[in-house]
């Protein structure tokens, strides 16, 4: 499950766009930062999963947050200040399994290579849609997962959110603060829709005709909608946002905050929910967790700043900054491989996530000393940034970077040192068969 939303320019303390999400997938699927500069594409074509189809002959920079096997991406940012944010979504359409259709996630990284505008990226990604369809799954350990996608596409100037099912789609202009979750939202108030959409869903009787259409209505099922709690996640999203919009407006760190929130101001993580903002896997009913989050503040000239965790618990993480123009050089994240955790960055804040959900209060205390001061001197520096040139932007975020690394490791060892309590202690069995899965043992 994910949540996606936008502020616009008019409400943003700087004036900029901002762009946000967490990204919820399985809990030992570790997700990759990546920067890659243009490069010319072979041929013109990319291999997908499961196809190989036309892409362009040169690709625009881009910085990618994505699951560390797929070549798609669950939200990133490019050169020109173009974003995009996927969700999965749960309709009446159903999936043949026969993987030959395409991944949200290769539509969203597609469209971020080839188009310099949201609306140039809406209409890539509806023509990917009508093209090839969504039968291509979208899990890693489960094998079973399928889903259709929503998309909220935002440039420095626009925004809009697309909504499909199967290979329909409606999509609507997003005015004011948006927040799209895991369920259609679209209903009679669509800007734009498939060709075919409206007859499809009359003939098969799921909207009586004669009155306005509703895609929502036309195309959700309810059953998957109810279980992702989708509907109480993009509300509480909007009352925060109204809560924290103050007369300046909202800023960077009042997105961070909202990623961070959770259902109930008491929250342990074995009080997991799924309609929290920031999710922790707790079993059966919450079997994922927030494994990346990114703020990207939009700009077309000089640079966006992309702001990524490229960890789990964005309540726990640092979000650090990286900047669209400082291509010479690639910024270069220890990436995760395969299951068994290995020194990347994902990894090594994955370890202090999983010792910080057996001591949750201590961890939060360490972290409001040690990480909060870091991200509010990291934002003051970085509204400077556009006075340094290109490499003293890249120099800072590899600062970035190797800062955090340290601070992870001695979080971990304050947190070594730290007696846990009877409770925390029980808590703490509920992890043990998932850590052993990957080589933690216990921790």
């Amino acid at each position: 499950m994910c949540d996606t939303f936008t502020i616009p320019p008019e409400r943003s303390q700087t004036g900029r766009r901002i762009l946000a999400k967490n990204s919820d997938r399985e809990p030992n699927e570790a997700q990759d930062i990546l920067s890659l500069p243009r490069q010319a594409v072979l041929g013109g074509h990319v291999r997908l999963r499961s196809l190989h189809i036309p892409h362009v002959e040169e690709t625009h920079a881009v910085i990618l947050s994505k699951p560390f096997h797929m070549w798609g991406a669950e939200m990133g940012v490019n050169e020109h200040g173009l974003a995009i944010g996927n969700e999965a979504v749960f309709t009446r359409i159903g999936h043949a399994r026969k993987e030959d259709g395409i991944t949200g996630m290769e539509m969203l990284r597609m469209a971020l290579e080839s188009c310099r505008t949201a609306a140039q990226a809406l209409d890539r990604i509806r023509a990917l849609v009508e093209a090839y369809g969504q039968d291509a799954c979208g899990g890693y350990r489960d094998r079973g997962f399928y889903y259709d996608n929503s998309f909220l596409i935002a440039d420095p100037v626009d925004a809009f959110i697309l909504e499909t099912a199967g290979r329909h789609w409606a999509y609507r202009t997003a005015k004011g603060f948006q927040a799209i979750s895991n369920r259609l939202t679209i209903e009679s108030e669509w800007d734009g829709i498939s060709g075919q959409a409206i007859d499809f869903a009359h003939r098969r009787g799921w909207v009586p005709r004669g009155r306005p259409f509703s895609f929502s209505e036309a195309f959700t099922s309810t059953l998957m909608s109810r279980l992702a709690m989708d509907s109480q996640r993009r509300t509480a999203c909007m009352n925060l946002a109204a809560l924290q919009s103050g007369r300046e407006g909202l800023g960077l760190q009042e997105a961070f905050s909202i990623l961070r929130s959770h259902a109930t101001e008491d929250f342990a993580p074995h009080k997991g929910r799924m309609d929290s903002l920031c999710l922790h896997a707790g079993g059966l009913l919450t079997p994922s967790q927030t494994t990346a989050s990114m703020v990207a503040e939009l700009d077309r000239s000089p640079f966006s700043t992309d702001w990524l965790t490229g960890s789990s618990a964005p309540c726990l993480s640092l979000f650090k900054h990286f900047f669209t123009d400082a291509w010479q050089s690639q910024v270069s994240v220890p990436r995760p491989s395969t299951p068994v955790p290995n020194d990347s960055h994902w990894w090594r804040w994955e370890e202090w996530h999983r010792m910080a959900l057996r001591r949750y209060p201590a961890a939060r205390r360490f972290w409001q000393e040690h990480v909060e001061p870091i991200e509010g001197e990291w934002t003051g520096l970085a509204s400077r940034a556009a006075s340094w040139n290109p490499m003293q932007r890249l120099s800072f975020s590899r600062d970035a970077l190797e800062r955090s690394d340290s601070l992870v490791a001695s979080m971990k060892d304050l947190l070594r040192n730290t007696e846990r309590s009877p409770t925390e202690w029980l808590y703490g069995l509920h992890w043990k068969r998932r850590d052993r899965q990957v080589g933690f043992g216990t921790l």
